[in-house]
């Protein structure tokens, strides 16, 4: 006589990553990332969307570690502790490399920096941010203070997506603050930023579409932007290495590739 015996196994949730590509504020492209938490020996389960998920991991610190051949690597540190009732989920933003398959038609700029010994300078942080005539990416519905990473905007083209970044704008000058999206919260048009911001700014202060990106190991720079409805438009390029700055203002076709070639720092 056989007795069928019904085994269940549970696992108890750690952590999720919920990965997002920064320039389509999607799921990542790419197929070969790499998501591991150091120290820990456990394999993510990988859901569809680009969310990484671990179980049973013991409590601790850990460093989350995301590689992959389209994106800039990211590493996070972390504290679990399964005392804490709210599940941990991060989301992470993933900066396209300049091997990332653009589609046709993107309007991109290019350019590989070097220093006076024209050799390649690399993880040189690089801003950009499109001046667009009679039009705002949006706007700050309450003042904000120097350190802050909780924000209320209203947002006038499109609604806002986690990965998205956007510069506000001091004034009529071009001198800017940076902010990218790191989470909703549960008030409409409250978001959380990834890095806290450097200034303070008043109710409706101006936000401009903006990428937040790196320059890789041969120095090589892409800035993306998708289609803001103008045919063409100023974009404001700020390259920083260490205590050197350099700053272009550059004419952007839509659809179009602009490369500058060398840029020397």
């Amino acid at each position: 006589m056989e007795t069928d015996y019904t085994i269940t196994v549970r696992s108890r949730f750690s952590l999720a990553i919920c990965l997002v590509d920064a320039f389509t504020t999607g799921p990542p492209l790419a197929a070969d990332i790499r998501v591991q938490l150091e120290g820990a020996f456990r394999q993510p389960i990988r859901k569809p969307g680009g969310t990484y998920v671990f179980s049973d991991v013991p409590d601790g610190h850990y460093r989350v570690r995301i590689d992959s051949n389209e994106y800039f690597p990211q590493m996070l540190d972390v504290q679990l502790d399964s005392s804490n009732e709210n599940r941990l989920i991060l989301h992470v933003p993933l900066t396209p490399r300049p091997s990332y398959p653009f589609a046709a038609g993107t309007s991109l700029i290019r350019a590989a920096l070097r220093d006076e010994q024209n050799q390649p300078i690399a993880g040189a942080n690089v801003t950009a941010v499109a001046l667009l005539e009679d039009v705002v990416w949006g706007r700050l519905t309450d003042p904000v203070q120097q350190g802050d990473r909780w924000l209320r905007l209203r947002k006038a083209m499109g609604k806002p997506a986690v990965g998205e970044s956007f510069a506000i704008r001091m004034g009529d000058t071009n001198d800017f603050d940076y902010g990218r999206i790191a989470v909703f919260g549960q008030e409409p048009g409250l978001v959380q930023l990834t890095a806290p911001l450097q200034r303070e700014h008043p109710k409706g202060a101006s936000c401009l579409p903006a990428v937040q990106t790196i320059s890789d190991e041969r120095g090589e720079v892409v800035v993306p932007f998708y289609s803001n409805g103008a045919k063409q438009f100023v974009v404001v390029l700020t390259f920083q290495h260490q205590h050197l700055v350099t700053t272009k203002d550059i004419l952007l076709r839509e659809g179009e590739m602009n490369y500058l070639g060398t840029v020397r720092m």
